[in-house]
């Protein structure tokens, strides 16, 4: 008893036909390959989607054409331009951070004295009420 590859069902084929291996085979070849495109989608995606250190906008702003079809005056002032805003962003984001440092101290609760006062107890030596011995 042979079985007929054309128009073959999954549930007509049987163990050790060499057209189902090539079939098998095939499909997990196409999968490692799409599995492989996938990784190298995500490395690029990855990598372009990376942001720039402000460092690297002089070097942005040279690669325009604004600033290779500019005169040599012009190609200063627009680095110096660069070079403000990135000063400024900066500075920005050191007001933030002394701001939040601001903040942090200003909320801080300083203890009152009559407060303290009324949680020790000088007959104890000193020691607080609420401590355990």
């Amino acid at each position: 008893m042979t079985c007929q590859t054309r128009g073959v069902l999954p549930a007509q084929v049987t163990v050790g036909d060499p057209t189902a291996a090539r079939l098998v085979l095939l499909i997990v070849i196409t999968l490692v390959v799409v599995g492989f495109a996938l990784i190298a989608v995500a490395v690029w995606l990855i990598r372009s989607t990376r942001v720039d250190p402000p460092e690297v906008a002089v070097l942005e702003l040279m690669t325009t054409h604004a600033y290779l079809a500019a005169d040599t005056e012009e190609r200063e002032r627009m680095i110096e331009r660069v070079l403000a805003e990135i000063a400024e962003a900066e500075a920005a984001a050191a007001d933030r951070d002394d701001a939040g440092d601001d903040a942090r101290v200003e909320n801080d609760v300083r203890p009152d004295s009559s407060a303290i006062d009324a949680t020790t107890n000088s007959s104890d030596g000193g020691e607080s009420a609420d401590s355990v011995r």
